[in-house]
């Protein structure tokens, strides 16, 4: 009878739990076949160009932060069923799509049928698991041996006889985890840990098997392991990433929730009722479920901040489910109550109304687009010509674009020009602009510096913008040389100016001792200036923040027309922000990066910069040029402008207040 019994509660937990496990897929699976590859994917794709599978994994692993079984998984998948989008995420999808059934048994076998439904619930409907579920990258595969090694340490804690599927189980998750990612590792190394505490007494010895078993299994990538670890992290010195600061604690958890204070505020009031309502004690489970979510956020803050910078969002997302767990670990635990089943349910109703309906989840609002980059340049090709159309493209390599490009187009791409990443790059694309016989020249990027400069020194040659298609972390432009063709983005607006400004408001003020040297202007009756070893800085140009700009999105341009006497002169424009009379930033351009060392011939010189994301509409800009080391260099027509900039370039970023 009892067993009967038991049977049916299962029967039906796992009823329920199939239907949010396959609405967890379908928004998994949904555009994966559409959706531009990313830059992670193609990384990952690129690192299987090797003709044989130990030449990939000494140089497509070895080399890479990440240990091998996403490398490997993608070697063999993609040499089955190719390497298209729908391809290479498919496997992706169906071990984020087993995490949810997987997470939602272990919370069910430690605090009851709604904790396992509403954990299901987050885990198949919130958006952070669903964008590393769609991304062929190694968070899946981690979220997935995690959840698994979970689902067996809650095994070997609540029945009563483990045998030895409980330690395969384990341990081909626990090894799973650590071939698939480093945090997850961690997060896995520190589950054991809390097992010792769990399981019960009768189980221990296996357990201790199971555990042991995951470490022989994980030996043979050691070698891997401590190359990897010799590489260090991804900031630092010639890094990406920077180290975070203490705003990143509230930031993670505010995104775990999708980044809304709503969605926010309603589960947390839904668990905030049943701890309310509920009279079971908090135990060694749930401050097992703290723990483990906490002390890898906190290993990865401290190892960033003093070692060097690893800590995102993306690496937290394997402990994430325990803190999901921990949230509504106080349900209705009665599994015969259909109130335990229907407060799990009306739960889940707004998180799922917000993926769907209010906000539906789309990967390339969170990563830089390159398909249609293509598409764009590909379609401008078409229409006028190929040999009247010149591009230069700026992503993190050739193989980057030729996907599209060469493997699915097959076509020539030998006339494609790429950025090289020499600290020089606009200085290139001034080559490339001015060297160039087309009439129009497409202009793409994505997931790299996007130097906005770039649009200033496009339109000394090519004047008319025709295209702007602008996304999260990517844009492309078309620019044309003709008058007929039309502006699709606002001018210049003009702020201020020295030597002969247009339209000036009064919003500024010129800091300048006025006693500049005269360059004398062949052929003209122009007035230009001087910084020599007596006048190392240039006029300076200061204006309130509120009054140019509205949010960081903005961009603020400066542009100076320029002559260097010598090759080895530098000019540098330099921009500061100043709240109170102390600066909060300095940064500046050098002319090397950009102009022509050898002209003896006037130059425009352009810095254009994104402000910082927490100014204050009373704080102060300035801009002016200086030479650091002493160079005689002419100067004229010195100009501040403001543009609208990149909205939502990376994401959405609130107005100054």
């Amino acid at each position: 009878m009892l067993y009967l019994m038991s049977m049916k509660r299962d029967l039906r937990f796992n009823y329920y739990l199939c239907g949010i496990t396959l609405a967890g897929f379908l928004l998994r699976i949904n555009h994966t076949w559409s959706e531009s590859i990313t830059a992670d994917e193609v990384s990952a794709l690129l690192r299987l160009q090797f003709d044989s599978f130990s030449e990939m994994l000494q140089n497509g692993v070895k080399p890479d932060g990440h240990p091998a079984f996403t490398q490997v998984l993608l070697w063999f998948w993609t040499k089955l069923f190719g390497d298209s989008e729908f391809a290479v995420r498919l496997p992706f999808v169906l071990m984020g799509t087993a995490s949810v059934w997987f997470g939602a048994q272990a919370a069910r076998k430690w605090f009851g049928a709604a904790s396992g439904l509403a954990t299901a619930a987050s885990l198949a409907f919130l958006q952070f698991p669903i964008m590393y579920s769609q991304l062929a990258r190694p968070y899946a595969p981690g979220l997935f041996f995690t959840m698994l090694a979970a689902y067996f340490v809650a095994r070997f804690s609540e029945e009563r006889k483990a045998n030895w599927k409980h330690v395969a189980g384990f341990a081909i998750a626990g090894a799973g985890a650590a071939y698939s990612h480093y945090f997850s590792l961690y997060t896995t190394l520190l589950l054991g840990v809390a097992g010792l505490f769990l399981v019960t007494k009768e189980n221990r010895k296996l357990y201790f098997v199971a555990a042991l078993s995951a470490v022989v299994l994980f030996l043979p990538h050691i070698t891997f392991t401590l190359s990897q670890f010799a590489i260090g992290g991804v900031g630092g010195p010639g890094g990406w990433l920077g180290a975070p600061t203490n705003e990143f604690f509230g930031a993670h958890f505010f995104y775990i929730f999708n980044s809304s204070l709503g969605l926010m505020i309603v589960l947390l009031f839904f668990s905030s009722v049943a701890l309310f309502f509920n009279f079971r004690r908090t135990g060694k489970r749930q401050i097992a479920m703290f723990f483990l979510w906490l002390i890898p956020m906190l290993t990865g803050y401290f190892y960033s901040v003093y070692v060097n910078p690893v800590l995102q969002h993306s690496v937290l997302l394997f402990s994430f489910p325990f803190l999901i767990m921990l949230i509504f670990s106080w349900l209705p635990y009665d599994e015969n109550s259909t109130w335990s089943y229907r407060y799990a349910i009306v739960m889940m109703i707004p998180i799922l109304w917000y993926i769907t309906a209010y906000k539906p989840f789309r990967l390339t609002d969170h990563f830089g687009r390159l398909k249609e980059i293509v598409e764009v340049y590909e379609r401008t090709e078409r229409e006028f010509g190929n040999d009247k159309v010149d591009v230069m493209f700026n992503v993190d390599g050739r193989y980057f674009i030729d996907y599209y490009r060469k493997r699915k187009r097959k076509i020539n791409v030998s006339n494609d020009h790429y950025l090289r990443f020499d600290g020089k790059e606009l200085l290139q694309l001034r080559e490339a602009v001015q060297n160039s016989n087309a009439d129009y020249f497409v202009y793409g990027w994505s997931t790299r510096e996007s130097f906005p400069a770039a649009e200033d020194i496009i339109r000394d040659k090519f004047p008319c913008l025709i295209e702007k298609h602008e996304w999260f972390n990517s844009a492309v432009y078309v620019y044309g040389t003709h008058d007929n063709c039309y502006p699709a983005i606002p001018q210049f607006k003009f702020i201020a100016g020295f030597g002969k400004p247009r339209d000036v408001t009064e919003k500024w003020r010129l800091i300048t001792n006025a006693d500049y040297p005269i360059e004398e202007i062949e052929g003209s009756s122009m007035i230009a200036h001087k910084l020599d070893s007596s006048h190392q800085f240039g006029p300076a140009i200061s204006v309130r923040v509120g009054d140019v700009i509205s949010n960081a999105d903005n961009t603020l341009a400066c542009h100076a027309t320029i002559k260097l006497h010598k090759s080895d002169a530098d000019v540098v424009w330099v921009m500061e922000f100043i709240r109170d009379g102390k600066q909060l930033l300095w940064t500046g351009h050098s002319s090397t990066k950009q102009v022509d060392s050898s002209s003896r011939e006037w130059q425009h010189f352009y810095f254009v910069q994104r402000p910082p994301i927490d100014l204050l509409p009373s704080d102060s800009i300035r801009a002016y040029i200086y030479s650091p080391n002493l160079s005689e260099i002419g100067f004229r027509s010195l100009r501040f402008v403001s543009r609208e900039g990149h909205r939502g370039i990376y994401g959405n970023r609130p107005d100054y207040q």
